[in-house]
């Protein structure tokens, strides 16, 4: 809809009616946004007319896309009344706050018409039901909100904020990082039907905000009991009064924070483009530090020479790193290096040469090795501790010489912080013979009831879109070319209840997702999961 230029507010106008919003000169009903709320990579916003909520693209540089979607229609009951602040439990639940009509008093007493709008609950279809017009489901669960009334005493704000718990000396603290559902009101505590009970826990006319548990939609918490209330100004001697507070945000520091990490990362490769059989084949071995403090101390690997293959030499050579069979016909070698210091971004690396044996049959030689000191308790992301080289022994025109690609899962860091957030890892590699060159496309989802995906990275070299509750669609922004060995990883981020540290409970699965496409040679090595 257009903008009216001479629909400008003019106090000077005979028309003007300080008591009378309809001469403040308000953009249309059309053009009256009100709530806002970002989620991934859409903006979410409530319109007047209806009211309806609608979303819209943001593009990497933060500009705004092409692709405006209505999302529901928010029903009169029995009046419309506009949606002033949007926040989200999780991909899958929309709260939606309502706030009363416009009202102006000459006494500055009365803000907006009290005790008639609610906080509202929408789920997403799940799965998607393509003959509703909405991806919402259409009937809102809604919450309590104060003693009045039907409990419908909102005046507009909402925000999330630490769910609480009880510790071994009875005191309160944070529990999960979402659990408390935060909601403005007027006259919160005031029924005279419950009015004796309610005095024993203080004033009746309370204006401000109402906690309760995200959880409790009704019918439960009708009447609000398992609530706290707060009053913004500490005077309860105005029982009038309604919308002087509108919106709330809250601040919350969740998740592990990515600082003062110690990591140092393996990674192998295969020299040359392809070995021979029966000839020698040298492979680099890199030692890098990922994380945020300096390592030094002792370095120990231990490589896995498959088939009979034996390492023939290393270099550098004593006093850098020493290199032995661990037992003599094993074909497991360790290398060791006394001390090294790596800080941050710092590299070191090791050269080993091995004769592969002549008897070898496979089109694709595999060489891993594992860094073992420092190890866990030292090294906090240990899920790469571990590398394989992967090197063709067959050349083009050999039928044999393709791609495969083979997914892997890991969890980020050994469990879960204390507030839920779980962090996993997708790796694909290409372990075929042959380079890939193509779109990477990853089906990620989280099978832990209460667990929902949150977030991912890194951006924008992987875009990722809700399929539905829980399930994700990821894909690299363009085609990619992985040689053997190559890979390209994911990180995906779950957020669920509160987890006991040590307790295995989050599991994350993933799939390669060839989009209807024929696959590679070797479907089997595409799915993978991962508990932590």
């Amino acid at each position: 809809m257009p903008e009216d230029q001479a629909n400008r507010l003019d106090i000077t106008s005979p028309a003007f009616d300080a008591e009378d919003s309809g001469s403040w000169g308000l953009a249309a009903p059309e053009r009256r946004v009100w709530g806002l709320a970002v989620r991934g990579d859409r903006l979410y916003y409530s319109v007047e007319e209806g009211p309806q909520i609608w979303s819209l693209g943001i593009n990497q540089d933060g500009s705004f896309g092409a692709d405006p979607r209505w999302e529901l229609d928010v029903p009169a009951d029995p009046n419309a009344y506009p949606v002033s602040d949007i926040a989200f439990q999780s991909n899958s639940l929309m709260l939606l706050a309502q706030r009363g009509g416009i009202t102006s008093r000459y006494d500055y007493s009365q803000y907006q018409t009290p005790r008639k709008t609610r906080v509202l609950r929408y789920r997403l279809e799940s799965p998607n039901d393509p003959a509703t017009p909405s991806r919402w489901v259409s009937a809102p669960e809604d919450y309590a909100i104060g003693f009045p009334g039907i409990h419908r005493n909102s005046s507009g704000g909402i925000a999330i904020g630490y769910g609480y718990r009880k510790d071994a000396g009875g005191n309160y603290v944070r529990g999960s990082c979402k659990g408390t559902l935060w909601s403005t009101g007027d006259a919160l505590r005031d029924n005279p039907v419950h009015g004796a009970r309610l005095a024993q826990g203080g004033p009746l006319n309370v204006h401000g905000l109402q906690g309760n548990a995200l959880s409790l939609v009704r019918p439960a918490n009708v009447p609000p009991w398992e609530t706290y209330f707060v009053d913004y100004d500490s005077q309860f001697d105005d029982p009038q009064a309604a919308g002087h507070v509108g919106d709330v945000e809250i601040a919350r520091e969740c998740g592990r924070k990515r600082t003062d990490v110690m990591d140092l990362r393996i990674l192998k490769r295969a020299k040359p483009e392809r070995c021979t059989v029966g000839n020698q084949c040298p492979f680099g071995v890199e030692i890098e530090n990922t994380g945020t403090k300096t390592y030094s101390g002792p370095l120990v690997i231990q490589d896995i020479a498959h088939n009979g293959a034996q390492l023939i030499g290393h270099s550098p050579p004593p006093p850098g790193w020493d290199c032995r069979e661990v037992f003599p016909g094993t074909g497991v070698y360790e290398c060791s290096n006394p001390g090294v210091t790596l800080k941050p971004g710092q590299k070191t690396s090791l050269e080993l040469l091995f004769q592969m044996p002549p008897w070898w049959v496979r089109h694709v030689y595999d060489n891993c090795a594992e860094l073992r000191i420092p190890g866990a308790g030292v090294d906090e992301r240990p899920y790469n501790n571990r590398s394989c080289a992967y090197v063709a022994t067959i050349g083009p025109g050999h039928p044999d010489y393709v791609p495969d690609l083979k997914l892997e899962k890991f969890g980020l860091f050994g469990a879960c912080d204390f507030f839920g957030l779980c962090e996993f890892v997708v790796r694909i590699t290409n372990v075929g013979a042959a380079p890939y060159t193509g779109q990477l496309n990853v089906n990620d989802f989280t099978t832990t009831p209460g667990a929902t995906i949150t977030d991912w990275a890194p951006k924008p070299d992987w875009n990722c879109a809700l399929l539905a509750p829980d399930n994700y669609g990821c894909s690299t922004a363009g085609p990619v070319t992985l040689l053997p060995g190559d890979f390209r990883e994911l990180v995906i981020l779950t957020q669920g209840p509160p987890i006991a540290p040590g307790v295995t409970t989050v599991r994350n699965c993933a799939w390669i997702d060839w989009n209807g496409a024929p696959g590679d040679v070797n479907p089997f090595n595409e799915y993978d999961c991962a508990e932590i």
